[in-house]
């Protein structure tokens, strides 16, 4: 009997494309009825062959039918309209290839009464099995799919490197083999490389995602410039994590003073980059210096790279900053605002008369804080800054003579800045949009 090539004709209709395969003898007339059966565009079914395959484009649903020796007719896959996602499977009939299919074989005989097999491909797929009333349905999501694929792929690629080291090394000691002589590629390919640290970051307690990262930094980013790009792709989560958490209290907190003083405590350095230490609970330390402190106490010590301090006093999202309406035709600033920048002020002088004791107090709570030794902190004063950081500056911006009064006002301190809230989450912003676009074209670059 003469050996078969097997031939396949697909018709389309509409949004639905058909595959249909026949097989024919390896002969001259064989081969000729074969390509005129290829060629053959009639909707009309021809004697002898098989449907393979089933596509709707505007469903997004694939059906592929199997050989006489799976326990199912066909199976289906969603969320697709074409067959290049069904990795192991030939691109024409949509037929599984030799060998990946038997281990799908393998896995739908292990189902106990399994009657439909489904890849799904959509976003939030889930693999699992499902009752139907007259037996099991099996659910395979894209991402199980394409893993056990990889692992298919990369077994008969380590076995195939191992047989032809083996035969090389035979082979060495009749004729000479080149030392240079490359023996085959990567057992792995690099989609399957990103499904499996997929499938292991989702395994890893947090102790052992700790410990990779650690790794990862200390052997795979060894050059300066690797561990700077890596630095900027971390800021971008860190910087939307911050941000998402900022937005929640500028939603939910926005009157709750103690809530922002807990915020920017833990998070200091989105207030300046350059803050090295912040100490809260101050109070001690100005009350020595100024009796009347008991009765106006001040938020944040910050202390920056340069060990210069800084004075916070933080109020609320909600605190009015200008008044809403004119005196003698100006808007100003209001009570809380100007009260707030008064008793910073006064702070500021009384900090600088006695900045020697000030620099030691400091010190001493900067120590027991952060765990430093008080002879390596070297924190000094000279002409010391202070910030208010107060209300928001958005509702401003319709009112153009409002908005350009506030700006006059809060300029006209010699040694305090007026920050709003919102002011700080659009400059957060910003630098985070910013990082990513430089991220983007780094990797452009690179692709």
């Amino acid at each position: 009997m003469p050996s078969q090539v097997f031939s396949t004709r697909n018709i389309t209709s509409g949004s639905s494309v058909k595959t249909y395969s026949k097989s024919f003898d390896m002969t001259g007339t064989g081969l000729q009825k074969s390509a005129d059966y290829a060629a053959n565009k009639s909707k009309a079914r021809v004697s002898g062959e098989k449907l393979s395959c089933s596509i709707n484009k505007s469903k997004k649903v694939i059906k592929v039918f199997t050989t006489a020796e799976f326990p199912i007719d066909f199976f289906t896959a969603t969320g697709i309209s074409t067959l290049t996602k069904l990795k192991g499977t030939y691109n024409t009939t949509g037929s599984f290839y030799k060998g990946f299919g038997n281990i799908i074989l393998e896995i739908l005989k292990a189902i106990p009464k399994i009657v439909e097999f489904t890849i799904d491909f959509s976003t939030d797929s889930k693999t699992k099995v499902t009752t139907k009333a007259v037996g099991k349905h099996l659910i395979l999501s894209s991402h199980d799919y394409n893993y056990i694929h990889g692992l298919f792929d990369s077994e008969k690629k380590q076995i195939n490197q191992s047989s032809l080291s083996q035969a090389l090394k035979f082979l060495s000691r009749k004729i000479t083999i080149p030392a240079n002589v490359k023996i085959g590629g990567e057992l792995v390919s690099t989609a399957f490389k990103k499904t499996i640290f997929k499938e292991v970051i989702s395994n890893l307690s947090d102790k052992e995602l700790h410990e990779l990262l650690f790794q990862l930094y200390e052997k795979r980013y060894d050059i300066l410039a690797s561990k700077i790009e890596l630095f900027k792709e971390t800021d971008t989560y860190k910087l939307d994590y911050i941000n998402e958490l900022y937005q929640q209290h500028l939603k939910k907190h926005k009157s709750h003073e103690s809530k922002w003083q807990t915020f920017f405590e833990d998070n200091f350095n989105i207030i300046n980059p350059s803050y090295k230490y912040v100490i809260r609970e101050v109070d001690t330390i100005i009350e020595q210096i100024d009796e009347e402190a008991k009765s106006r106490p001040i938020d944040f010590i910050a202390i920056d790279i340069y060990n210069n301090i800084e004075l916070i006093e933080l109020k609320t999202p909600s605190a009015d900053i200008i008044s809403k309406r004119k005196d003698r035709n100006n808007y100003c600033l209001t009570h809380n605002c100007t009260k707030a920048c008064t008793q910073l002020e006064k702070y500021l002088i009384k900090i600088e008369s006695n900045k020697l004791e000030v620099a030691k107090l400091i010190t001493e709570k900067v120590s027991k804080k952060y765990g430093i030794k008080k002879s390596d902190l070297n924190i000094f004063i000279t002409k010391p800054k202070a910030k208010l950081i107060i209300g928001m500056i958005e509702p401003l911006l319709p009112n153009f003579s409002r908005h350009q009064d506030f700006q006059l006002q809060r300029h006209s301190f010699k040694n305090i800045e007026i920050v709003t809230f919102d002011e700080i989450f659009n400059s957060l912003d910003e630098i985070n949009k910013e990082l990513k676009r430089k991220i983007t074209r780094r990797r452009s670059a690179l692709a």
